[in-house]
């Protein structure tokens, strides 16, 4: 995973009182990374969820997947 590091902006800060701006300036915006690594547990929890239901599904069948050849 690329890791970019970012700082709070002006228009940002504003937004905090005077204390805690002046305690973010200078620490690093983390929300990217967050924002990421949710995605990123998010899908595979997603990719997880269809191929185990896959799995299920075409082991528990009895009528096969593909047509028999009759003749």
């Amino acid at each position: 995973m690329a890791t970019s590091q970012h700082t709070w902006s002006e228009k940002t800060l504003r937004y905090f009182p005077p204390l805690l701006r002046d305690f973010l300036m200078g620490r690093m915006d983390k929300r990217g990374q967050a924002i990421q690594a949710w995605q990123q547990v998010s899908f595979s929890y997603l990719w997880g969820w269809v191929f185990g239901h896959l799995y299920t599904t075409t082991t528990t069948t009895t009528k096969p997947l593909v047509p028999s050849k009759l003749g």
